[in-house]
């Protein structure tokens, strides 16, 4: 290769890593727009016709709002009660104790989304990697519901050496909501040199299925620029396009 071809292709990469990676902080917070457009960025689509994220309400005192695919109803006061105590033992250093009042909790109210957010947060503080990535499975697959838990879901698959299963729960969630785009382009970039092919064609078939998701084809070309391969990153965009 030519000195000059080589160095114009190694600009170019720098240059489309820095796009890809704020265009990617884009999708994941979008700018103001005018009233009513909710269309994704670089995209005709509108985030009405995509999969919606829901937070569940929450009093004060409890983690933030959980992510999760679907709306579930409250829980009554005495089961926030218990779930608030429940929390503030496993805070407090006493996560065993915790984890059997949500244990009891969870007899009561099973698949109750955020008893079992709670009760898989507290496996993770007790170090147990594997009942939490069980009970998440379990859960997401009985509710249908890619968000739930997928951000400890993915650490938890990680820390007992699964890191292909870790890239997919964060694709699964990032495909429910572009919202994920973010922290599912991270996981993905921070695993992708265990599993380098692994890992992109898992995004590129993403990005296949689903032609319409401008964030998918940007996180794609990113990835694509990071290995070195700016031709491939370049064509990714253009297949966007």
């Amino acid at each position: 290769m030519r000195p000059a071809r080589r160095a114009r292709r190694v600009l170019l990469a720098a240059a489309l890593a820095g796009a890809c990676a704020a265009t990617l902080a884009f999708a994941a917070a979008p700018p103001g727009r005018s009233p009513g457009d909710d269309r994704l960025p670089g995209s005709n689509v509108r985030q009405s016709e995509l999969p919606l994220r829901f937070s569940l309400p929450v009093p004060p005192g409890l983690p933030e709002p959980l992510r999760v695919q679907h709306p579930y109803p409250p829980l009554d006061p005495a089961h926030l009660v218990r779930l608030r105590r429940a929390l503030d033992l496993r805070s407090g250093g006493m996560p065993a104790r915790a984890r059997d009042s949500l244990q009891a909790l969870a007899d009561e109210l099973p698949h109750h989304p955020l008893v079992v957010g709670e009760l898989a947060a507290t496996e993770v503080a007790l170090g147990d990697d594997r009942a939490a990535a069980t009970l998440l499975s379990r859960e997401r697959s009985v509710l249908r519901d890619s968000l739930l838990g997928a951000h400890d879901l993915a650490g938890a698959l990680e820390r007992t050496g699964k890191p292909r299963d870790a890239i997919r729960v964060a694709l699964e969630a990032w495909t429910a909501s572009p919202a994920e785009a973010s922290w599912a382009s991270g996981v993905l970039l921070h695993l992708a040199p265990l599993d380098p092919r692994g890992t992109t064609e898992a995004l590129r078939a993403a990005s296949t299925r689903q032609p319409w998701r401008g964030d998918f084809a940007r996180g794609l070309a990113f990835l694509l620029a990071r290995q070195g391969d700016p031709a491939s990153a370049v064509r990714a965009l253009g297949a966007a396009e």
